[in-house]
């Protein structure tokens, strides 16, 4: 979605203490933070060399993968409101942990944590995307409890919309799916799949911290979008409301998924449905006149609307080519405000997208990975309503999604070597034919030794007419075109 702005519904303090909460906290709590920057292009697998295998204890065997990477990014174009924001330094750290126990009714565990900081604007963040413990009940059934990504639609894969899982997405043009919180059950054969997802507990999308100053909510970061500050000759201003926050992550949700086919070769059909929030939060405002003519207080505070979703892929595979079709669609369930408030009333949305991918490693002697895709989009606007529920006159946002009718192009690999060691290019190419603009964005990483790896890349995005005054993502965004240095750590 656009609103960036609506995915700090809860503290920072309040996730960490939500999932630590968990009665496999004691798994990573030994654990120390860590990286890096994610892509919507699926990256290859870290090689066995940035794996360490531990015997750690109440487990068999255990992985541990780890980066940390350093980079200075530039924007291009300075700010008038926020100059500050030109340059910044981002150091960032993952770490990866997986046991391997793999018998009947003991316990495996695993643990995939980001955190960062901006050193220059004194800012951190954290996300966990997976903490959970599992148990076989046969060679075929398995429980997990805890935060656990599964791939639920191929478009969320692809595009990382947020459809079925929340996001980390501190950066537009880098989300990343976290898991869903609550109880699975997953039994698998060679040709089919059942999955089932059951949760009392609701943890969104994460996003820009957010203050108040001076009537307005802001935040050190340019992939932040505030609302207006006018609306025709009125001034208006907001004021942050959190109300009980524990109200608002006790919520209920349930996904069901069919799988069949092979994973590996030959045709595929997956199905998933159910019902669960909206990963982005809404946000309703009490509308609140100070001057009648010149000026409107919003009391602004965020609210979890629920959806109905339904989701279906059919593809085909082989060894080094796949190709899927897919389809996703949602029924956001209509919540009133309170008298005197407004809140935001999501759309239906129906979304179609095909996919292909091929891998060279089988016919050249370097690994490539291209990608293509093609999504449209029908419905899935916002619209304010009051009380009654008649429109408001001001509506914060106006589109939940990001693209809607675009085509993407995208290719990662050993491209090439430089004195026998290899340089790892990522590139992607996105065009949205509504919004008449393109994304642009390379990434290349030259491996230095086992270890260590350096990087530069930059990030591009641009519309056919620069006097626009669209609303839509890329054009709000266009300002920010970026390069950017740094280097990776591997252990």
């Amino acid at each position: 979605m656009l609103k960036n702005f609506r995915s700090l519904a809860f503290k920072k303090e309040l996730l960490l203490l939500l999932f630590f909460s968990f009665p496999i906290s004691s798994l990573a709590q030994n654990s120390s933070t860590s990286v890096g920057s994610s892509s919507r292009v699926e990256k290859v697998n870290p090689s066995s060399e940035g794996l360490n295998s531990a015997k750690l204890p109440g487990s068999e065997r255990a992985t541990i993968f780890g980066q940390v990477r350093f980079e200075s990014l530039q924007y291009l174009t300075t700010l008038e409101d926020a100059p500050q924001l030109t340059n910044s330094q981002f150091l960032s750290g993952r770490i990866t942990a997986t046991s391997f126990a793999r018998d009947t009714g003991r316990f495996d565990w695993a643990l995939d944590l980001s955190a960062g900081t901006f050193f220059s604007l004194k800012q951190s963040y954290y996300s966990l995307q997976e903490i959970y413990a599992s148990t076989l009940l046969d060679e075929k059934a398995q429980v997990s409890v805890g935060r656990k990504k599964f791939n639920w639609s191929e478009i969320d894969r692809i595009w990382a919309f947020g459809l079925w899982q929340p996001r980390y997405n501190i950066d537009a043009l880098r989300p990343e799916d976290n898991g869903l919180t609550g109880l699975f059950f997953d039994y698998k054969t060679d040709n089919f799949q059942f999955l089932a997802f059951g949760s009392s507990l609701f943890i969104p999308t994460v996003g820009p911290e957010i203050r108040e100053e001076d009537g307005q909510l802001k935040a050190d970061n340019r992939w932040y979008r505030p609302p207006s500050s006018q609306s025709g000759k009125i001034s208006l201003s907001y004021k942050l409301e959190y109300g009980d926050i524990l109200d608002l992550v006790r919520q209920e949700s349930y996904g069901l998924q069919f799988r069949l086919g092979k994973a590996e070769e030959g045709p595929w059909l997956a199905v998933s449905g159910g019902r669960k929030p909206v990963n982005d939060i809404a946000f309703q405002r009490c509308l609140r006149c100070v001057s009648a003519d010149s000026e409107a207080e919003f009391i602004v505070g965020p609210r979890v609307t629920h959806h109905r979703v339904f989701s279906a892929d059919l593809g085909y595979n082989l060894e080094s080519f796949k190709t899927s079709a897919s389809y996703f669609e949602d029924q956001p369930e209509t919540i009133r405000p309170p008298a005197d408030y407004a809140v935001q009333k999501f759309e239906p949305v129906k979304i179609y997208s095909v996919q292909a991918e091929l891998s060279t490693k089988n016919f050249l002697n370097r690994t490539l990975v291209f990608q293509t895709a093609y999504l449209k989009t029908v419905g899935g606007q916002i619209q304010d309503i009051e009380n009654q529920g008649q429109d408001s006159e001001v509506t914060l946002f106006k589109s939940r999604y990001r693209f809607s009718n675009a085509a993407r192009f995208s290719m990662l690999g050993d491209l090439m070597s430089i004195y026998s060691r290899p340089l790892m290019t990522q590139l992607e190419f996105i065009r949205d034919f509504d919004q008449k603009g393109s994304i642009l964005g390379l990434e290349l990483q030259y491996q230095w030794n086992r270890t260590w790896s350096y990087l530069f890349g930059f990030d591009s995005l641009s519309v056919d007419d620069n006097e626009s005054n669209s609303e839509e993502f890329i054009n709000v965004y266009r300002a920010n075109d970026r390069i950017y240095a740094g280097a990776s750590y591997v252990f």
